[in-house]
């Protein structure tokens, strides 16, 4: 999380959309700082002093998740920046166990359509982007340098660069789509059609009109209800490694989503 307090700004980052850039924009050019921790939620900052007693324009950014899994997998085929295997990084929420034995998978081997089946299990969520209804703008990545440059616009600050590549995940090439074989195909639809129609993206045109399912879309709102409850209740990040949560999102995984 980056907070600008000259300029009134607050920068929520979400995993793989881009986040890492705009962080190091806003703090190497517009006086930005870094707050709580680096994924820290929205619903997190409206717990601390600072959070209660000033607005800030708040943006954050998002991804077709589609495109955004496909980057976790080859994020995890090349040990990206050595994240997967360092001990430090192994305890705190950017790497859970979840995630070390999905690394496990790939590094043995195991191709994306395997990935998906191992880490899509149920219906796709977004926890880091809570409180996304009370947020001045979600940037797209898809549209990331555009987006960028309207909110600095906003917020009366002059742009010094266009947004600089960085990040980059290696080994990822081609169309994100092409990926998604025919046997994860249907998973995919049932897993993301909530998110998705929540945030506008559209499925691939040749994989057909997606259904509709209410089942779905009842655990997506649901299971978002009740991370943000927790969130805004107890200042607890719904991907933190407090015991009790990891409990609660395992059986939230194993028997709702």
């Amino acid at each position: 999380m980056i907070i600008g307090r000259r300029h009134g700004y607050l920068f929520v980052e979400v995993p793989n959309t881009g986040s890492t850039a705009i962080a190091w924009e806003l703090t190497r050019f517009y006086g930005g700082e870094r707050l709580l921790h680096k994924h820290a939620t929205f619903a997190e900052f409206l717990r601390t002093p600072e959070g209660r007693s000033r607005a800030y324009f708040v943006f954050s950014t998002i991804r077709n998740p589609l495109d955004a899994t496909l980057t976790q997998y080859f994020k995890m085929r090349s040990n990206h920046r050595g994240r997967f295997t360092s001990l430090r990084l192994r305890s705190t929420p950017s790497v859970t166990p979840r995630h070390v034995a999905l690394f496990e998978y790939v590094q043995a081997g195991g191709d994306f359509a395997g990935f998906f089946q191992r880490f899509q299990t149920g219906v796709y969520n977004n926890n880091y982007l809570l409180l996304a209804e009370r947020m001045n703008v979600v940037m797209r990545y898809e549209r990331l340098q555009d987006d960028f440059a309207q909110v600095l616009s906003r917020l009366n600050i002059t742009q010094v660069r266009p947004i600089p590549e960085t990040n980059r995940t290696a080994g990822k090439s081609g169309n994100y789509w092409d990926y998604y074989t025919e046997e994860v195909r249907d998973r995919a639809m049932a897993s993301y059609w909530p998110y998705m129609k929540r945030w506008g993206y559209e499925f691939p045109a040749e994989w057909g009109t997606p259904r509709t399912r209410p089942l779905a879309e009842l655990k997506f709102l649901s299971t978002r209800l009740a991370a943000t409850s927790i969130a805004l209740a107890l200042g607890v990040g719904p991907n933190s490694h407090v015991p009790w949560l990891v409990s609660g999102r395992d059986m939230v995984r194993r028997y709702w989503s």
